[in-house]
């Protein structure tokens, strides 16, 4: 080769870098073509002021485009990132920019971060003070509130993931939420790498890299004749930011099982969920939950076992310490309602625990005594639960505002001014009444499928005790918990059914459906479409069309009709089928192919996204289109 067909060639590696501006082309070829020598590092290439702040501005672009992509995709939002963890690596820690490290590019993308922790082996120590006091000069803190060197500088998995878990632990002291946190792998142990990985699927932290190629260098030989070397070199303007988009797919696939399995009352399989991602909180509540709600124990038609199965359970979930505040958010409203249905044990008129009962009215008395002109049955149940459940951090305001109706205070209130051993209480508190319930939802409503073969008529009932009865026999199961259950208050039967539903520990998935600016955001599948890009072009009818189905998720004939009343009836019918051939159809199939590659879909299986209706004789009212269920 010549000195011409080697520029070529590097121009021709620079364009497939996505490079194509000619003035930078220029500066990049001639830049490249003397480091590219055999032998040449970079201290040996004398370039002028003027080159060098050109070879900085093209580098900077290079590095603003990846973060147009970054917000293009819409995974990651850049500007919300505060906290970055990564590794040191044994690299050169220089003050050119040409030179970076990839964390320092990463901070660069990220322009919010405050944060950064560090792994770093012993031997890289020298390069962590390094990396430490560049940072700090860039009022970046570096390991903040991490004193325990150990755990910084042992190379080992369970080390690591100690600092890990410590880590994570001090910024969520701080505030700081899972889509605030990148981690950076670029660089570093390996053991980190994989210690990274597994705390990025238990807790849904994006993991990134960055990626750079390598160009052959060049061998200069007789008569100004050039032939590739042996020796390659690192491309810095190469860099390329990529989101470990597995991480993600990993870690929403379990938190989708953990919801399926909560709305399925299967909660034994939560609890090898939450063991898989090494969360042992919610893994302990799960296996609590799954022994009181157990189906053998509601089965057995016995309310005194499960009256002591609920306490049990609510004084070992108070018994723990280690719940971290969001997740004791997320069930303080559920154990503040079991807590007090569990004091006042009410199975009967006759059968409620005197013992509580008697306690409680020794503990107004003197609550009375020290508070004697502003004494209130509320602001004594508020002091009085907020002491009993202090490991919830429970509050007044949580007390007040989510628990403590105008009905639960007046009947307490004359429960505890009752001379005779006498107690009021909502039907709603009444310990029977929730374990029907249970039993309803757990066993009856199953059954009501099936009951006409298992029970010809009444007289076979499944009837233990009377008051099962017409648990197992009513035709409207939902009318009889409020009506018989829950005194007919719509508000607290609905509260109740809620709480027991477990509603509050579901697991947040970002299952939003966004289009904008002809990029299409599947955030349930992480999937993202640039329909330009792909080639699918909308016209303004199609884009009316596409924003409206996907905020109402289906469209009507009528509906249909009227977006296009301003247009002729034939073109109204080239429009839609132009949609149908061109948009959805491709689009359906781009949908299938990032599906299968993103592994949510086997290769030989298919999932239309936007799903259309063919029949010749369908009414205005019938659905053209609609979103198919399993994308929202």
């Amino acid at each position: 080769m010549k000195r011409d067909d080697v520029l070529k060639d590097i121009e021709q590696k620079l364009r497939a870098l996505g490079y194509s501006d000619e003035k930078d082309l220029e500066v990049l070829k001639n830049y490249y073509f003397q480091l590219l020598q055999e032998g040449t590092r970079p201290n040996d290439i004398k370039i002028s002021e003027k080159e060098q702040g050109k070879l900085l501005d093209i580098y900077k672009k290079r590095i603003e485009n990846e973060k147009k992509k970054v917000d293009t995709e819409n995974i990651i939002d850049s500007n919300k990132i505060k906290v970055v963890i990564s590794t040191v690596s044994l690299a050169n820690v220089s003050s050119n920019i040409l030179e970076e490290l990839p964390l320092e590019k990463t901070l660069r993308l990220c322009e919010n971060v405050k944060n950064v922790y560090l792994f770093y082996s012993n031997e890289a120590s020298e390069k962590f003070k390094l990396i430490k006091e560049k940072l700090n000069n860039k009022n970046i803190e570096v390991n903040s509130r991490m004193t325990d060197k150990e755990k910084l500088t042992s190379e080992n998995i369970v080390s690591m993931r100690a600092f890990l878990f410590d880590t994570l632990k001090v910024l969520k002291e701080k505030g700081i939420k899972e889509d605030e946190i990148l981690i950076d792998l670029t660089v570093g142990m390996k053991l980190a790498s994989i210690a990274m990985y597994k705390i990025a699927v238990e807790n849904g932290i994006k993991i990134v890299n960055w990626k750079e190629i390598y160009f052959s260098k060049y061998k200069k030989n007789e008569n100004e004749e050039y032939s590739l070397s042996n020796e390659s070199f690192r491309i810095v303007f190469s860099a390329m930011f990529e989101i470990i988009k597995e991480i993600l797919v990993e870690n929403k696939q379990m938190l989708l099982d953990i919801n399926a399995s909560i709305k399925r009352k299967e909660y034994q399989t939560v609890v090898s969920l939450y063991k898989k991602l090494d969360r042992k909180n919610e893994e302990l509540f799960f296996k609590e939950i799954s022994e009181l709600f157990n189906k053998e124990l509601l089965l057995d038609l016995n309310v005194g076992k499960f009256s002591n199965k609920l306490k049990d359970f609510v004084e070992t979930i108070l018994a723990h310490k280690e719940f971290p505040e969001y997740f004791k958010e997320k069930i303080k409203n559920l154990m503040i309602y079991l807590q007090i249905v569990s004091d006042f044990d009410v199975k009967d008129l006759e059968d409620y625990n005197k013992e509580f009962v008697k306690e409680l009215k020794l503990k107004y008395e003197e609550y009375k005594d020290k508070n004697s002109e502003d004494a209130d049955v509320g602001d004594f149940l508020v002091e009085y639960y907020c002491k009993k459940m202090k490991n919830l951090d429970i509050t007044d305001e949580d007390l007040e505002i989510l628990t403590f109706d105008e009905e639960l205070l007046s009947d307490i209130e004359e429960t505890l001014e009752e001379e005779d051993e006498i107690y009021y209480l909502p039907e709603t508190y009444s310990l029977k009444n929730l374990y029907l319930y249970l039993v309803g939802i757990n066993i009856a409503e199953p059954l009501m499928s099936v009951k006409k073969i298992l029970f010809t008529d009444e007289i076979k009932k499944v009837a233990k005790k009377s008051i099962y009865e017409k648990l197992f026999f009513e035709t409207d199961l939902e009318s009889y918990y409020e009506k018989k259950l829950f005194v007919e208050n719509k508000e607290q039967y609905g509260r109740i059914k809620n709480l027991i539903s477990l509603n509050d520990l579901l697991e947040k998935v970002d299952n939003s459906l966004t289009y904008e600016n002809s990029i299409l955001k599947i955030s349930k599948y992480d999937i993202v479409v640039d329909l330009e890009k792909e080639g699918i072009k909308l016209n303004d009818f199609h884009e009316t069309v596409m924003d409206l189905l996907l905020k109402e998720e289906i469209l009507t004939n009528d509906k249909l009709r009227s977006l296009g009343e301003s247009i002729a009836e034939t073109t109204f019918n080239k429009y839609k089928s132009i949609f149908n051939k061109s948009i959805v159809a491709k689009l359906n199939e781009i949908i299938v192919r990032k599906l299968r590659e993103n592994n949510y879909l086997k290769m030989d299986e298919t999932e239309d996204f936007i799903k259309t209706r063919h029949q010749n004789k369908v009414s205005n009212q019938d659905w053209a289109y609609k979103i198919n269920e399993k994308f929202i």
